[in-house]
């Protein structure tokens, strides 16, 4: 086991990596504060990519599909960035993100037979210090975003990515059909809103695109999870098999977890990807992407993670978690050691586990009197049970 560990920060923005790796070690990461492009933009950029059958894709994945993205940012706005409006500039950011991502497909599928799931976040400052932030991905890689409500302390997830799965509905009807994905040209627009008194019956709503996922309650996202199961149950009972690829449980018994088969008869559990040349035609490279607005002198705290985390932590685990340190290194560190001690109490199979937090507005972080930092207000009883 190789753990490893970077931190960086800007007045703005902080981010801390934790990084274990098996012996396949095929996660990578990137992270980049404060990217000046051409147009004046200051871009932040972060992402975690989870590899499959090889580490190459991976690899050309992480060092080339930021730059790509900034790039076809910068030059879709060219000289023209001051008359635009929020709504136009989230277009052309859309499509940066889907030119890079098909030219970046069809670059690994030259190089290697391997693939990798994308999970990345974009943060542009704003002419008002807001932070626009985006939220590309393909596969089960997933970020979260955390905020504290100031009032109670009661701190709130909001899903930025959804799971690009075989147990989506709306991923297996897209393979039963045998249609293509549709690319939306405007990003998923999230929201996150607490309720005025913020009491424990209080909800968080998510905004969608999707018809399929408007209103949807995502504080008890253990919900969400138990509906994904009952989907698969539903689902190993209908016809999927055509002649391009079909969804069906692993394992001789049909008793794995559910993936997608296809020609030569590689199987993946993930409906998109970049890369996997000869993995099942219908799964594709184009990514979902998710946009969130952060005000000024307003804390939040992302996080992203292969599915190496989330296997075993959920998002109400990490919920709980989150916001024990101010310190962002010392979060990431904190996850990634709690997921790979679960991985070995419940005797799974290794997998790389990496973890990314960012704090937008660090200097906003609700801090506390010495004891414990970040988490209850102080408390002398708790503060001296703490120190024996």
């Amino acid at each position: 086991m190789a753990d490893r560990k970077y931190s960086e920060c800007s007045s703005n923005i902080s981010c801390g990596l934790s990084q274990i790796n098996c012996q396949s070690d095929e996660d990578r990461s990137y992270i980049n504060i404060c990217h000046n492009t051409n147009s004046g933009h200051h871009i932040s950029s972060f992402g975690v990519f989870d590899g499959h059958m090889g580490s190459l894709a991976a690899d050309i994945t992480s060092v080339r599909l930021h730059d790509s993205v900034i790039g076809s940012y910068d030059k879709l706005l060219g000289s023209s960035s001051e008359s635009l409006t929020g709504p136009e500039k989230d277009r052309l950011f859309c499509e940066g993100v889907r030119r890079s991502f098909q030219s970046l497909d069809e670059n690994v599928k030259r190089h290697t037979d391997s693939g990798s799931t994308v999970i990345s976040l974009f943060v542009t400052q704003q002419p008002d210090d807001s932070a626009r932030v985006f939220c590309p991905w393909v596969g089960d890689s997933k970020c979260v975003m955390y905020q504290k409500c100031l009032e109670t302390g009661e701190i709130v997830p909001l899903r930025m990515s959804t799971d690009h799965k075989p147990s989506l509905q709306r991923e297996a009807n897209r393979i039963d059909s045998k249609t293509g994905v549709m690319w939306s040209a405007d990003p998923q627009e999230l929201e996150v809103s607490f309720r005025k008194q913020c009491s424990d019956t209080d909800t968080v709503e998510e905004t969608s695109s999707h018809s399929s996922e408007k209103d949807m309650n995502i504080k008890d996202v253990e919900e969400i999870k138990i509906k994904e199961l009952e989907d698969e149950e539903n689902m190993i009972h209908r016809n999927y098999k055509h002649n391009e690829s079909f969804i069906e449980r692993r394992g001789r018994d049909h008793q794995g977890p559910l993936a997608v088969h296809g020609r030569n008869g590689i199987s993946l559990t993930m409906t998109r990807s970049i890369g996997d040349k000869y993995g099942p035609r219908s799964c594709v490279w184009v990514p979902d992407v998710s946009a969130v607005t952060i005000p000024a002198n307003q804390h939040a705290r992302f996080v992203l993670a292969s599915d190496g985390m989330w296997d075993v932590l959920t998002v109400t685990t990490v919920q709980k978690l989150v916001y024990r340190f101010k310190n962002v290194q010392k979060v990431a560190s904190l996850l990634s050691k709690r997921a790979w001690l679960k991985r070995m109490h419940l005797q799974m199979r290794p997998d790389d586990i990496t973890v990314i937090v960012v704090d937008i507005n660090p200097h906003s972080f609700q801090s506390y009197p010495r004891g414990i930092s970040g988490c209850v207000p102080f408390n002398p009883l708790a503060w001296f049970r703490h120190k024996l």
